[in-house]
Order: C-alpha cells, then sequence, then structure tokens
C-alpha cells in the first residue's frame, strides 16, 4: 500500500485510480481518537506515517518539522528545524 500511496502523491496514478483512494465521508465513523499530540507552534498541515507505522512526521506553519514514535506518544518528538520561510505544506 505503500507505494501506491507515494505513486498517488506524486501524480502517477490515473484519475481512476486517485478517484479510488478518496477518503469518502462514510468512512470517518469508523475511525476513532486515540491520542492528541501536541508540541508545535502552529496549525498543523501535512502528516507522514513511515513505513511501518512506527514514526510519524508532521509539518507545521512553525516551518518544523516533528519526528513522533509510536505508540510511545508520551515522549517528546524530535523537533527538526528547517530553511523554510513560510509554513509548511
Amino acid at each position: 500500500m505503500h507505494l501506491y500511496a507515494q505513486r498517488r502523491e506524486h501524480g502517477l496514478l490515473g484519475r481512476e485510480a486517485a478517484y479510488k483512494s478518496t477518503f469518502l465521508p462514510q468512512h470517518a465513523s469508523a475511525l476513532t481518537l486515540e491520542h492528541t499530540l501536541s508540541a508545535h507552534g502552529g496549525c498543523v498541515n501535512r502528516i507522514h506515517w513511515d513505513e511501518t507505522g512506527s514514526r510519524l512526521v508532521s509539518g507545521s506553519d512553525d516551518r518544523k518539522l516533528l519526528i513522533w514514535e509510536y505508540p510511545d506518544v508520551k515522549r517528546l518528538p524530535v523537533a527538526l528545524t528547517t530553511r523554510h520561510r513560510a509554513n509548511i505544506f
């Protein structure tokens, strides 16, 4: 699935495949909130899980990337200062 998502992100799939990977409203009812991660100084605009599902990277209006460890969510994230001059999307 990871390679499929990566190809989708780079626009390498056709229009029909992109529609199939769209998150539909009826899927939201199956989701539950496990944890709230708070460390950014701005709105989070982008997240990405690694291939193993053990690390989450988030990018924010504070122009930082944070690397979170899962399931050890009480651990402080690793903060990467970037050269972005504006929000990370």
